[in-house]
């Protein structure tokens, strides 16, 4: 099963893919309430300066490591990490699992209509899946009140939350004493991806470990910041951290 370790001074798990979705099944059965959030690149660039989402990684019931860039850093520093468990090929796993159960999920993130777009796809691809609700994750402090109501009235087994790093860490953290979930996961692009907002990239793109070239082609404007100076950023950041005792 999965074992703890230690990665540029954030915690994450050592799961395979099938484990990781048997324990958080799991921790549903059990009542175990767990936040999970992923690690990237960029995530570990913006922990160097962002004390707030250190704590939030570290309060974190399990944080995962996402992308080749995590395992490839990882190899350097002689961390042990069994494989990449990103939020996009491991959510709907996850969910066709939890779908035997009749657990349910409510879906909060991107744009006006691209939450309900999600959802209803969600549903279409896994039966016995109870959809409790979506919402958009431009919240102000109004609707942000509306959409902790609704939570507290359907009480999902499952929440998404898709609004980015660290915004999306943030708000589960914030609210995480009094939201009535029992996993809550922080999953990036994946409502955006779900909804058909964005392709994913192709498999021998993601084989190969650079589904991150895909995306930057896709939205250049938005990303060509965090991969083609983010990326450099975390390289040298493994090598200073090997090379320095």
């Amino acid at each position: 099963m999965s074992a703890s370790v230690l990665l540029m001074g954030t915690r994450v798990e050592s799961f395979e893919l099938a484990e990781v979705v048997e324990e958080l099944a799991f921790r549903l059965d059990r009542a175990q309430r767990t936040r999970v959030f992923f690690v990237n690149a960029h995530c570990f660039n913006v922990a160097r300066s962002d004390a707030h989402y250190r704590a939030c990684l570290e309060r974190a019931e399990i944080v995962l490591p996402d992308g080749s860039g995590v395992l490839m850093a990882a190899r350097v520093l002689g961390v042990e990490l069994r494989r990449n468990l990103n939020g996009t090929d491991l959510v709907p796993l996850l969910l066709r699992r939890v779908a035997q159960d009749a657990r349910s999920v409510f879906v909060l993130g991107g744009r006006p209509g691209v939450a309900a777009e999600a959802a209803k796809r969600l549903a279409e691809r896994n039966p016995g899946l109870k959809v409790a609700g979506h919402a958009h994750g431009y919240l102000d402090a109004a609707s942000e009140r509306e959409v902790l109501a609704e939570l507290d009235r359907v009480r999902p087994d499952i929440l998404l939350v898709g609004q980015g790093v660290p915004l999306q860490e943030s708000w589960l953290d914030r609210h995480w004493d009094r939201l009535p979930v029992g996993l809550g996961l922080a999953v990036g692009g994946l409502i955006d991806f779900t909804a058909g907002v964005h392709p994913r990239a192709p498999r021998w793109m993601r084989a190969l470990g650079i589904e991150w070239v895909f995306r930057l082609i896709q939205e250049p404007r938005r990303l060509a910041r965090r991969y083609l100076v983010g990326n450099v950023v975390f390289l040298a950041d493994v090598v200073r951290r090997k090379v320095t005792p």
